[in-house]
Formats: structure tokens, sequence, C-alpha cells
């Protein structure tokens, strides 16, 4: 789930799937004038840029694995066209009852050709499946 490419087409299914139809992400003009030139053009819901965060969540840590708490920022607009990542560093591990609970800083970066440019962070709390015991 790592260097997915933004399309128009993605933006446009998460418009019609959350019903956020706000201009930012669909008139070129209106994106260039409100982020003061931060963007060419049209730029992404930052909720679709979680949702491929939630992909990467499982394809990390497996099924089963809870978000608890997201703390995002997001310091870039990323536009269609841009490839996005993923990569996290543990903050903290513990363990509370049968509960895993780790904590984790999310770095997301967008690239376009060999450009690449961190986008902002996000914080998330997760809990992990329970490990199966033999019996």
């Amino acid at each position: 789930m790592n260097n997915i490419v933004i399309t128009q087409e993605m933006i446009e299914l998460f418009a019609q799937l959350s019903g956020d139809r706000n201009r930012l992400h669909f008139d070129d003009e209106y994106a260039k004038e409100t982020l003061n030139g931060k963007c060419q053009g049209r730029i992404a819901h930052g909720g679709l840029i979680f949702a491929l965060l939630s992909g990467y969540i499982f394809e990390e840590f497996g099924d089963g694995t809870m978000v608890r708490k997201a703390e995002c920022c997001f310091k870039l607009p990323i536009e269609p066209g841009d490839a996005v990542a993923f990569t996290h560093q543990t903050v903290l591990n513990r363990t509370i009852g049968p509960s895993h609970i780790r904590e984790l800083m999310v770095t997301v970066t967008k690239s376009r050709d060999t450009h690449v440019q961190p986008v902002g962070q996000v914080g998330l709390t997760i809990i992990l499946p329970p490990i199966p015991t033999m019996k």
C-alpha cells in the first residue's frame, strides 16, 4: 500500500462516497488561489489519504488491528499524479490487560518523478489483535 498514485478518478469516487464536493477538490483555479500557490490545481481529500493510511496499517499490523486515536497534520496538499507513501516509527508499546497498544508516528510523503516531499505526520494509537495462544 505504498507509492499509491492519486488520480482524479480516486478523488471523484471519494467525493461520491463522502459527499465532500468542496471546490478545492474540483476547481484548479480556486485551489491555487486558496492555497497560496502551494499546488498546481485541485487537491486530494485529506480523508482519502487517511483511508489509504488505513490500508497501510492493515498491511503492516494485520487483520484485527484497530485505530483507537488519530491526529493528522498535513502541511502540503496532495494532487492528482502524486504518489503517496507511508513510513512509521513506534513511539510506545504497552499492554493493558489483554490489549497490546502501540503508539506510532506515521510520516506521509508525496513524490513525483524523483522529487520526494514530506506532506505531514499522523500520530496513531492502535490496538493490535490478540496473539493466539497455543493449547
